[in-house]
């Protein structure tokens, strides 16, 4: 009979904290709220106030308004102005101009002196209430201030807490009882009438009517009216269960279970379900520092509207608890070592940890509780054959195997027995153990396989059968074991998988479609379909073929370690080296989708990184895994449901010309002021890490933003109009906003853009032709005769002038036209591109003579990769002016492809950018120049099948093969060059593509082009719905597909801009 010694564990839960470190403003919280927009308010002992948006904390002090840094309460008033009492007196965070001012200097209550306020009250009709220290008690309606002190009745004047109770009497606690106040009289609870201290630090009314007072040095008393208005009186102490007298504070969520914080033991919880307050029955759970706190000190207690319950504490910050569904057990809750390599539960629902140096840990569940557990510790001095257990299993007769790096040990509750190469194992190292159908025993080691028959079911008279590579099994170390319904069993191995049909082995690998080599861990699922974990994601095999999932279906990592069956194999459950994931089993199988959800250490799964196989199910439900940092258990009952309350989303400032500024709906600003950045905030404190957004300028981007975790959003050179910038923000449980938050403002033309200006010029313009005609035709008539003798002369003059103009004009021409020979000189020629890319074409059409587009081809070889790069530019302007920029950004495209060797697009368009800017000097005060350019850039990798791509307002357009939808690759939306400040980062995308795929890069000289019955633009979506009809045709004949459609969409109408179209098929 083997001895061991018994402790008691203690476990830590899903807490969050947030401290200095975090950005709070103190360590030491004295006060906690949540305003109706969602921030939590945060007063501190002498950090002034935090406003926390689940992002950053935004920090007020003296310096921003407040009287004093010391703030011992925050209320929200039926204005929304947030009010702050410290110990100087009364700041006002006024919700409409966002700042904070003293209501004292206003005038707003001339009788209040300054003084330390203690608590601050909003009663039901709005009124507020402020408890003060020495100085009783003031009521403001908003009009008019009452001042009540003890010589009205009040039992002190120091005013530590105070309540309204839902029959409208107020309840003061003051530093010398209770008072009772009904709007005209007070009755007072001293030590007089029984109390056994006066110090009431905490008052609340609980969903049943009672009032309970927290009596700072003697626990909790309860008041509870009974028939006939009787009072009757209870007490909770150290007597009833709690682990300390002294509370701070004290709150009823929306659970109806109270949280009782106390100073020096952490926070007690009565629970509700097991609980009574009428009938003085109390079951507690407790949280101190072994749970998971940073300090035993609560002073404040809080949840929010997403039910996460905030405690504060004075000396450690904020600890936010969300739910038990993960606890975790490790080194420093009595767990022998943190390293967890296997879990498994034996017949009297005791949990087995076997760990990495310190033997194996028992979990011996107490009575009524889900959660604590009494520990026992087996090792090498208890009988174990060696403390580093990689395994630990219970047989179908209830005996418990341990295997070690030493062999196995077996326990049948009394004693054990040993099993070493020296009985005919074939290693020591044992990693696996599993029992098959028939009863023998099959060990994993990293020489092979040994198969136990005992004899008697003892160890001294068994037999062992070894099986390795030289036998047909896959070679490498044996980590896991399944059988199929036929009996076979399948081996997993670090270099592929076998199956073994008691006669010989077949084995499988990559190169019969297993997604990675490494396999961790393998499961057969009611269908008889093999499950596969490995370092490379998820293999399924049903015999004939393999299924693969990986980190792009949803994994969050392929580094599988562990997977485990649950709910008859619908979830199955993937630990990795990031956390543990949750798959719906049963939606792939029925629909081949995909649905992960996550847990890594934001989501309350502390350990993190799991070990191989080590993770089982209790009979109560709950999922063990282990881990590298201890042994984590899974409650499926204490889990929240799901998140359903989207973000409070709010655009917090707009950037504009530098300038950090708060608009208005509706406004309207100067045609100069276009250059816009959107900062916002979607507040959803369960899990604000996952948080995400999408937004539009609607009258400016036709489709939503991609969905981005930046909180800001950048515009430049917004053209003059009318636009609402919308914004929304999704939780993290996938909920949106139903209604996008929203910005309403315009952009006005400069006097001379404006209609009037143009009517009035008109109206100018037509008065003078009418004067000039009228005094020509006086004129004339007078200069008749004159006329009439000097016509001949005249009519040779003119003559004379016209050929002058002819010869003038002609100049001109030949000038243009040879401009345009040297621009077709500069440009390589169109064919070029299909001595690289055979299925490819260039569709270019200058609007005039010379063009404001041109197109980039090269072929630069780096780093032994040739890279084919193509680009199509949309200069600003047409003409004359457009090729002027065309030879600035040919010229700079040169420079830094093919002479630095720059071949990554998005930093290519960093430097035409600086390149442009420096070209046309348009950085400083006398920067006149605002031209720049659009552009689209490739670099094709044709040996690897991948190209990189980066934009300037110009998006590239992706059909893959067999498939009808197209695929946008947007382009940042900011051109290059110009004067405006904004910094320039483009964004590099990566795409894999595969034979027969195509994508096109234009300008906008397609889309914006005038024409059809109506006389309206082409529009990219005309231009989509006729790239996607002509897929199946070569790219020669689609691009005199397009020719004749641009050209018959325009009929008489003359050209609206430069064209360029290209189109390249892999």
């Amino acid at each position: 009979m083997i001895l061991w010694s018994t402790n008691s564990t203690s476990q830590t839960y899903n807490f969050k904290n947030y401290t200095i470190e975090s950005g709070l403003a103190g360590n030491q919280v004295y006060a906690m709220m949540q305003d109706s927009k969602g921030y939590i308010w945060v007063g501190t002992n002498g950090g002034g106030v935090s406003r926390f948006n689940g992002k950053v904390f935004q920090n007020f002090t003296i310096k921003n308004g407040l009287m004093d840094n010391v703030v011992r309460d925050i209320i929200e008033d039926k204005d929304h102005n947030i009010w702050i009492g410290s110990n100087a007196g009364i700041s006002i965070y006024e919700a409409n101009n966002q700042h904070v001012y003293n209501p004292v200097a206003k005038n707003l209550f001339k009788n209040l002196t300054k003084g330390i306020i203690l608590d601050l009250y909003v009663d039901r009709k709005g009124k507020v209430l402020v408890g003060t220290f020495g100085n009783g008690v003031l009521i403001y309606d908003g009009d008019e201030l009452k001042h009540i002190t003890s010589r009205d009745g009040l039992a002190n004047d120091i005013v530590y807490s105070i309540l309204e109770d839902s029959k409208g009497n107020y309840w003061f606690g003051t530093n010398n009882g209770i008072s009772k106040y009904d709007g005209q009289n007070f009755n007072s609870y001293t030590d007089i009438e029984g109390l056994e201290n006066n110090y009431v630090s905490s008052i609340i009314e609980d969903h049943e009517g009672n009032l309970l007072f927290g009596i700072n040095g003697s626990g909790v008393l309860i008041f509870s009216y009974k028939e006939q208005n009787t009072l009757d009186i209870k007490r909770i102490s150290t007597s009833e269960g709690l682990n300390s007298n002294f509370i701070a504070t004290i709150y009823q969520d929306n659970n109806d279970d109270i949280w009782i914080g106390t100073w020096g033991k952490g926070v007690n919880k009565i629970v509700s379900e097991k609980s009574s307050i009428t009938e003085g029955i109390f079951t507690f759970e407790y949280f101190g520092i072994q749970e998971g706190l940073r300090n035993s000190n609560i002073t404040t207690v809080f949840e929010d509207i997403e039910n996460n319950v905030w405690l504060g504490t004075y000396g450690a910050g904020l600890s936010m608890f969300r739910d038990k569904s993960f606890t975790k057990y490790n080194l420093n809750e009595s767990l022998q070592d943190n390293f967890v390599f296997s879990l498994t539960e034996d017949n009297n629902k005791n949990i087995w940890v076997g760990t990495g140096a310190n033997g194996v840990s028992i979990f011996s569940p107490k009575e009524n509780s889900r959660y604590h557990y009494s520990i026992k510790s087996i090792t090498t001095k208890d009988g174990l054959i060696n403390n580093f257990v990689r395994i630990v299993f219970c047989d179908k007769g209830g005996k418990m195997w341990v295997g070690t790096s030493e062999g196995v040990s077996r326990y049948d509750g009394k004693t054990f027995e040993h099993l070493t190469i020296d009985n005919g194992l074939i290693h020591n190292y044992v990693r696996t153990i599993h029992e098959d159908q028939q009863g023998n025993f099959w060990l994993g080691t990293p020489a092979g396989i040994s198969v136990v028959t005992l004899n008697n079911d003892n160890f001294s008279n068994c037999n062992i059968s070894n099986y390795t590579e030289e036998d047909g099994l896959t070679p490498g170390t044996v980590y896991s074991f399944a059988e199929d319904n036929s009996g076979n069993i399948w081996i997993g191995t670090e270099l592929g998988i076998s199956k073994f049909d008691s006669v010989k082995f077949k084995n499988y690998s990559v190169a019969d479609g297993l997604v990675h080599s490494d396999v961790r861990t393998i499961l057969m699922d009611k269908e008889n379909k093999l499950w596969i974990g490995t370092g490379g994601g998820i293999s399924i095999f049903d015999g004939d073929k393999f299924e693969n999932l990986t980190m792009q279906d949803g994994l969050s990592s392929n580094r599988l370690y562990l997977m485990l069956f649950d709910e008859d194999d619908d979830v199955l459950w993937i630990g990795t080296n990031v956390g543990v994931d949750k798959f719906d089993a049963k939606e792939y199988r029925s629909s081949k989708t995909t649905k992960f959800k996550h847990f890594g250490h934001l989501e309350g799964f502390q350990g993190v990184e799991t070990n191989t196989n080590a993770v089982c199910k209790d009979s109560e439900g709950g999922l063990w895994f282990g881990t590298i940092n201890g042994a984590i258990k899974y409650d499926p009952l204490a889990v929240k449901q799901k998140n359903n309350l989207p973000p409070q989303t709010h655009i917090t400032k707009v950037r504009i010309a530098k300038k950090d500024t708060m608009l208005q709906s509706n406004i309207k600003l100067p045609y100069n002021m276009n250059y816009f950045t959107f900062h916002y905030i979607g507040i959803s404190l369960t899990l604000p890490e996952k948080v995400v957004y999408q937004y539009k300028l609607e009258g400016y981007d036709e489709d939503w933003s991609e969905i981005t975790q930046e909180t800001f959003a950048t515009y430049g050179n917004v053209p003059t109009g009318g636009y609402t910038f919308k914004v929304r923000a999704r939780n993290n449980d996938g909920v949106w906003n139903e209604k996008p938050t929203e910005l309403v403002f315009s952009v006005i033309p400069a006097f001379w853009q404006t209609w009037w200006f143009y009517l009035s010029s008109l109206i100018s313009l037509s008065a003078l032709i009418f004067a000039l005609i009228q005094f020509r035709e006086r004129n004339l008539k007078r200069a008749k005769n004159i006329l009439e003798e000097k016509i001949i002369i005249r009519t040779q003059e003119i003559e004379d002038q016209k050929e002058e103009l002819r010869e003038v004009n002609q100049h001109i021409i030949d000038s243009i036209s040879y401009a345009k020979n040297i621009q077709r000189a500069i440009l390589k020629p169109i064919d070029e591109l299909n001595k690289y890319v055979p299925e490819s074409f260039i569709y270019y059409e200058p609007k005039e003579i010379v063009s404001g587009d041109f197109y980039w081809l090269g072929n630069v070889k780096n780093n032994g990769t040739e890279n084919i790069m193509i680009a199509a530019v949309d200069c600003t302007g047409h003409g004359v002016p457009g090729a002027f920029m065309s030879m600035i950004g040919n010229d700079l495209l040169n420079q830094i492809i093919i002479e630095k060797k720059v071949t990554n697009p998005g930093e290519i368009l960093n430097q035409l950018h600086a390149g442009v800017q420096f070209s046309l000097q348009q950085k400083g005060e006398d920067a006149l120049s605002k031209d720049g350019m659009d552009i689209a850039l490739c670099n094709l990798d044709i040996k690897n099948n991948k190209l990189q791509f980066a934009g300037a307002h110009r998006s590239l357009h992706l059909f893959r093969k067999d498939e009808e939808e197209i695929e946008i690759v947007k382009a940042n939306k900011i051109g290059i060059g110009g004067i405006e400040e904004v910094e320039r980062d483009f964004i590099n995308h990566e795409i894999l593509l595969e034979k027969g795929d195509t994508f096109y890069i234009f300008s906008d000289g397609v889309v914006d082009q005038f024409g059809g019955p109506k006389f309206k633009k082409y529009s990219s979506k005309r231009l989509k719905k006729f790239l996607a009809e002509f897929q199946n045709l070569d790219m020669a004949i689609q691009m005199d597909k397009l020719v004749k459609e641009i050209t018959g969409w325009k009929g008489e109408l003359d050209q609206t801009d430069d064209i360029t179209v290209i189109g390249v098929r892999i």
